[in-house]
């Protein structure tokens, strides 16, 4: 245990170290001024709403698979078809959200994903399974509103009011650095919720499923925030043109065309459908990657943690090295790869925890480097289309994780997250040779 706290602490330095280093490099009148042209105050109005998303999305991960063991009675079985319902629901829904997101507006659907969250949140004070299986169903779809109609707000903001491309990455750094100092107290407030719950339930048993009330109520204010600081926004049809000058109109059909006629993006999509999708099953394995391997009790509290703060130093020094996109979508990818190595060649749980919290820094490196190509290449008309079209391969790699989730085992698991790594590599040489993305970080 004690090593492990030590892990944490050494953490914590690394992670003030590469604060420190970012101030130092990016520091200076140039940033501030930028930022003021930027507009402070739209980085406030989404940052206060999103890490409010966020922060409920968090709090129901440490518990999410205990608390429905729990409901089904420890079958596994079971557990793993309300898994695949999550999933499923949210690969279906990723057919045809995004049309509706970018033709009746990125706020309402903002507000659409905060409803359908709550609703998932309340279904876990149900023992029916029919009932369950509908909160997972409202899950997928949350998931899909979640992770593409927030983003397509901001960039439709950000177009509006004539925000530079640099300016847009470096923002895409900062909120994922805040995204996971989010993770860490959201994981506190959990663990503190469930303690409390002995108290609170008036059983003297802890109830797992207080976080997922509380996280329902998190989405709940933030929709307050939204009615007030948001204004609606909505694909602008009238931005691209095709090349023979005809303009191309917003919705689904449109947007499948503009995404499969343009290599740059669906080169964008394979990286996230690799990363994001392995990601998932990297989430399926870590824990047993620890547990497997050691005789003492994992705190996965603490490990969970150092994961975060390693996410949080890879995405601070991201804007240190101010590399392309691309080329720290490569680096994410060698670090990623190397993070895994102990996890497959040892059977030392130091060793392999270390591993794991390098592929969290490769993490922290990769989601600004693709939010800021996300942000340069997908044209708004189509922006919520096509960011839920690159989710269908994705939900795919995750279901098919969970398909083949013990035939694989922990060790083939981690080989389908590093080769998957692999895949990321080839496909962001590739754009860094060709000159392909636009976004560079200046």
């Amino acid at each position: 245990m004690a090593s492990y706290d030590a892990l944490f602490q050494a953490n914590i330095a690394v992670v003030c170290g590469a604060l420190l280093l970012g101030r130092l490099v990016n520091g200076g009148g140039k940033k501030e001024a930028e930022t003021a042209a930027a507009d402070e105050g739209l980085k406030w109005r989404y940052l206060g709403v999103f890490l409010l998303f966020k922060l409920a999305d968090w709090m129901q991960g440490p518990y999410f698979h205990d608390m429905y063991s729990k409901k089904v009675g420890g079958a596994q079985d079971k557990v793993a078809q309300l898994f695949l319902v999550g999933f499923g629901s949210a690969m279906v829904a990723s057919l045809f959200v995004g049309k509706i997101v970018d033709t009746k507006g990125r706020r309402l659907a903002s507000i659409a994903f905060a409803l359908f969250f709550a609703l998932t949140g309340f279904s876990t004070q149900s023992d029916d399974l029919t009932v369950l299986v509908l909160g997972r169903v409202m899950g997928g779809l949350a998931t899909s509103l979640l992770y593409t109609a927030p983003e397509a707000w901001l960039m439709g903001e950000c177009r509006r009011l004539g925000v530079s491309g640099a300016y847009i990455g470096a923002f895409f750094g900062w909120v994922y650095f805040l995204d996971s100092s989010v993770a860490i107290m959201a994981g506190w407030a959990s663990e503190q919720l469930v303690r409390q719950s002995k108290d609170l339930s008036g059983t003297g048993e802890e109830d797992v499923t207080y976080p997922f009330l509380a996280s329902s109520a998190v989405v709940l204010v933030a929709t307050v925030g939204i009615a007030l600081l948001w204004r609606e926004n909505y694909a602008d049809t009238a931005e691209d043109a095709s090349e023979d000058g005809k303009k191309k109109t917003g919705g689904g059909e449109s947007a499948l065309s503009a995404l499969l006629s343009s290599p740059r993006l669906l080169a964008i999509g394979a990286v996230q459908a690799c990363v994001e999708g392995s990601m998932n099953v990297f989430v399926l394995n870590w824990g047993r990657a620890l547990s497997g391997v050691s005789d003492e009790a994992i705190p996965y509290g603490t490990v969970f943690s150092c994961f975060m703060c390693c996410s949080m130093a890879g995405s601070t020094l991201g804007g240190v090295l101010k590399l392309s996109p691309a080329a720290q979508l490569a680096l994410a990818a060698v670090v990623g790869i190397g993070g895994l190595a102990p996890t497959l060649l040892t059977t030392d749980a130091m060793h392999r925890c270390i591993g794991l919290c390098m592929y969290e820094a490769a993490l922290g490196l990769y989601f600004p480097a693709i939010g800021t190509l996300r942000a340069a290449a997908v044209p708004d008309a189509h922006r919520a289309s096509i960011m839920n079209y690159y989710r269908v391969p994705l939900n795919c790699v995750v279901v098919a994780g969970l398909l083949r989730y013990e035939q694989l085992g922990v060790q083939g698991g981690m080989a389908v997250v590093a080769a998957s790594l692999g895949v990321v590599l080839v496909l962001a040489a590739g754009m860094a040779m060709a000159g392909a993305e636009k976004a560079k970080v200046e």
